[in-house]
């Protein structure tokens, strides 16, 4: 089972949407979204 609990394995709730993640990747698509905020807010 990769991620989420047996619960949610079972009722179908987990479900990887990117396949093959990466330390990396995560972090380049976190500081897109923050930057995406900081546009959308002004901040």
């Amino acid at each position: 089972m990769s991620g989420g609990t047996i619960i949610g394995s079972e009722i179908k709730v987990w479900r990887d949407l990117v396949p093959d993640v990466c330390e990396e990747m995560l972090d380049r698509d976190a500081k897109g979204e923050l930057q995406f905020v900081r546009h959308v807010f002004e901040c």
